[in-house]
């Protein structure tokens, strides 16, 4: 999930919608941004049972190529895209920024995830965007409104909250202690990037980045990775990761085309419920098939937990204000 945030992070921090609100439609922006969440929620129980066949670093090796190839066919065919910024010397550096960020933060999600469990990767990962707008105020200048802090202060108490009947996990560092730090220092690398990439912004695009982050990453992680166990995958698990390659696709495809029709504040702040999708799919997973997953053990105050990292993601994603059209 190291890439499903960046773009609605990134154009959270921004000042204006990508759409006005006379062009607002909330009709078609609302449900692809729900399925954008719904689809990245299912992510981490799916890689939890990949996890058994192959190592953190092949599993992200293989998505770097499955995006990469896609997104580098797509600007194979694709006229008028300028790369003239990457002359210029920092320009490279954030480009090389964001490549380290987001290939690190994915290693890091894979890695904590052998130890901890599906719904812990996805409300650790909401430390991401707090991060961002931390960094907006300090890097760029930008102001924090009072409900932003007040967001950030929700998330971090939902945090304490969600993973309460863990906290002796994380003073005696078990296994799913070492998990639960791996996957709190995860965040950082993301934020790099998406902050790197709002330096970028005017000069490369997002999508130049990415493919730029996908084929570096996957030139980097080949000699650590183990490409012939891919090869011995037998079919269900084959199956599960070319399912897995496919839903990062359709994904960014239903988070562009909302990003077309609806406020970017709006549909970052919706995407906020991934981990709470995510507590579902995985409890589901786990009844239905009982020998991929091992079920989830949360109590009420646990989900209420999840659901204040849910709640304060929300307000700090949203806007200052409502756009509202104009009347006559």
């Amino acid at each position: 999930m190291s890439c499903r945030m960046a773009t609605s992070c990134t154009s959270a921090l921004t000042s204006k919608p990508i759409v006005t609100a006379a062009a607002s439609n909330w009709r078609v922006g609302l449900p692809l941004a729900v399925l954008t969440s719904m689809l990245w929620a299912i992510v981490p129980p799916v890689m939890k049972g990949l996890l058994t066949h192959l190592d953190p670093i092949t599993l992200v090796w293989c998505r770097q190529v499955g995006c990469g190839v896609l997104i580098v066919g797509y600007f194979a065919f694709r006229r008028g895209v300028s790369w003239a910024a990457l002359r210029e010397r920092d320009v490279l550096l954030l480009v090389a920024i964001c490549a380290l960020g987001l290939t690190v933060n994915a290693l890091l999600l894979f890695i904590g995830l052998q130890y901890a469990t599906p719904s812990a990767t996805q409300v650790l990962g909401q430390l991401g965007p707090v991060l961002v707008l931390l960094g907006a105020v300090f890097i760029f200048k930008e102001s924090f409104t009072r409900q932003q802090w007040f967001g950030a202060a929700v998330v971090i108490s939902g945090l304490v909250i969600f993973f309460h009947d863990h906290l002796v996990d994380i003073v005696r560092m078990s296994h799913y202690g070492y998990g639960m730090l791996i996957l709190a220092i995860a965040p950082i690398f993301w934020a790099s990037y998406a902050l790197a990439q709002k330096r970028l912004a005017g000069r490369l695009g997002t999508q130049q980045v990415l493919m730029i982050a996908y084929v570096l990453g996957t030139f980097a992680l080949l000699p650590l990775s183990s490409p012939a166990r891919v090869a011995a995958l037998d079919a269900i698990a084959l199956l599960l990761l070319v399912i897995i390659i496919a839903v990062y696709i359709v994904s960014y495809l239903a988070l562009g085309t909302a990003m077309l029709h609806w406020e970017a504040s709006r549909v970052s702040a919706m995407i906020t419920l991934t981990p709470l999708f995510t507590l579902v799919f995985t409890h589901l997973i786990a009844v239905i098939f009982p020998g991929y997953l091992q079920p989830e053990d949360h109590d009420l105050l646990s989900w209420g937990g999840a659901a204040l990292v849910v709640g304060g993601s929300f307000l700090a994603a949203m806007p200052r204000r409502s756009y509202r059209p104009r009347t006559a």
